[in-house]
Parts: structure tokens; sequence; C-alpha cells
């Protein structure tokens, strides 16, 4: 899941990326939450062990270097998210996967909270993470909270939107 130059040859490459993209904003994430409770914490969740370290080696892997400092990660995001919208934009077709945001009007924050949970039920060793950052390793999904954690400065809004659509009010 390396971000890299990328050249969407096909609807599974584009995918790829924002993956990657996904990877980056997770292991962000993780690196506060780290940085918040200090470094080298061991906790049982449902009786799985669960170590920083661990989950920083998850990271790693997914973006395919060694996990750097937070600064570094956000960076490297912001470059990535860019490089990603210019060569989508550079495209005459867009791949499938990126049409279905402006089909179904999804905001911003909306369109991130899609491919999350998209990357998620491709890749699980994004839920590890996602369950790490909950601190509990029976939620492996994305809940609103945790999505208002990663995505609090996506611009556009639409977090807030998503509490009515989901609560017992909303349609």
């Amino acid at each position: 899941m390396t971000h890299q130059h990328p050249s969407y040859l096909s609807d599974e490459a584009c995918l790829r990326d924002r993956i990657g993209l996904v990877a980056l904003r997770l292991s962000i994430e993780v690196n506060r939450m780290r940085a918040l409770r200090g470094d080298g914490r061991e906790d049982r969740f449902a009786g799985v062990l669960m170590r920083d370290r661990d989950i920083a080696a998850l990271c790693a892997d997914l973006i395919a270097e060694p996990l750097p400092d937070t600064e570094a990660l956000l960076r490297r995001l912001s470059e990535a998210e860019l490089q990603h919208a210019a060569l989508c934009e550079s495209l005459p077709n867009l791949p499938l996967v990126e049409r279905l945001a402006p089909l179904y009007g999804l905001s911003p924050a909306e369109t991130q909270v899609f491919f999350i949970c998209l990357a998620v039920a491709i890749d699980p060793r994004l839920g590890r993470v996602l369950a790490y950052l909950q601190e509990d390793m029976a939620r492996p999904f994305l809940t609103l909270g945790l999505a208002q954690r990663l995505l609090g400065n996506v611009s556009g809004g639409g977090l807030t939107a998503l509490w009515p659509a989901v609560s017992d009010e909303g349609g």
C-alpha cells in the first residue's frame, strides 16, 4: 500500500492509492495516541494482547516504511492527497471508485468516511488499527467518534451532518 506517484491505468490502481491514503491517516492517529498515552504500553483487549510497538509495526507495514513522526506523516498525507486530486483531475474519465462520491452527492468528510470503511473491508489489517485506536478489539470498524478524530480537519464539514442520519430520528 505504498503511496507513490500513481498512474491510474486501472480502477484497482486508484483504489490502492486511496487505501494508502487511509493507511497514512490512521498512522497519524496512531502516532498521536501513542504520544498521549506514552509509548510502550501493553493492553489486553478481549484477551488479545495489543502492544504499541505491534501497532506501530503494523502501520509501518501498511505505509511500507518505518513509522515516521506525526509532522512528517501530516506532510506526506497532504502531498499525497494533492497528488491524488491532481491526477484525478488530469484524467479524461474518473476511475469508477472516484465517481461514487459525486454520484451520491457526498461531502468531503462523507467521502473520507466511505473510503475508510471501504479500505477496512478490503484490508482487514486496517480494522486492527481502528480497534487499537478505540482501545477495543471488538470494534475493528469506524465509529462516528473515531471519524471525528480522524477527519476533524477535513474541509467542507459533513461529519456533524452524519449524526442525524444515523440517529433514531434520522432518515
